[in-house]
């Protein structure tokens, strides 16, 4: 005869017991992602450099574990670009591009696991000068009133961007796709475009890296 199951105990393959454990796994996830995100949170503004850049990466796992968190660090991560490299008009140049904790907040939302669909990134007015933005293709991006003098932006994809006002000088923007980017009184003095790049229609950069008539 089978064994005969004691008052109150609940069987491994019982719903009672699948329920509680399935409950137990979300609220240790729920804490985990909490844990991780408070941390991260305190870390963006420590003194030490390494210690944002860290911070800056721990920021990505409490996104990719629960997707409540993506609009949070979306806005820590821009937030934090803003803040750590704002355009002041007079502000020397930095050698090398932006530093390495904004630099790799840049590397995050470039990676994208915390961009809702339709969200924007707002970096307008910061400093990204001599930044290497290769290949970019963050959708909708405001770099209205940026400085990215001398920024590489090529093969970036910039169909949803709104660089207004923004500095690009000697910008590289060889195979860049600019179709449908709001360039109105964008400074694109010596910016470097070929064949590849792509403009706005009825839009003609100054300059000799004019778009080719058809």
């Amino acid at each position: 005869m089978p064994p005969r199951r004691k008052a109150g105990f609940a069987w491994p393959w019982s719903p009672c017991w699948w329920c509680f454990a399935w409950a137990s796994l979300l609220l240790n996830r729920e804490s985990r992602s909490i844990d991780l995100f408070t941390k991260a949170i305190d870390q963006l503004g420590a003194g030490q450099a390494p210690t944002r850049q860290g911070a800056v990466y721990a920021l990505e796992q409490p996104a990719e574990l629960d997707s409540r968190y993506r609009g949070h660090v979306h806005a820590l991560l821009t937030s934090f670009i803003r803040a750590r490299a704002p355009w002041v008009p007079g502000t020397p140049r930095r050698e090398g591009g932006p530093a390495d904790d904004v630099a790799a907040a840049i590397g995050a939302l470039r990676r994208g696991g915390m961009i809702e669909p339709g969200a924007w990134s707002e970096l307008e007015r910061v400093d990204l000068r001599d930044a290497d933005l290769t290949g970019l293709a963050i959708p909708r991006i405001c770099f209205a009133g940026a400085n990215l003098e001398g920024t590489v932006l090529r093969n970036a994809t910039l169909t949803g961007a709104t660089p207004t006002g923004a500095l690009l000088r000697d910008a590289d923007l060889r195979g860049a796709d600019l179709s449908a980017a709001g360039l109105a009184d964008a400074d694109l003095t010596g910016v470097l475009a070929d064949a590849t790049t792509r403009w706005p229609d009825g839009f003609t950069p100054p300059g000799p890296h004019q778009r080719p008539r058809p």
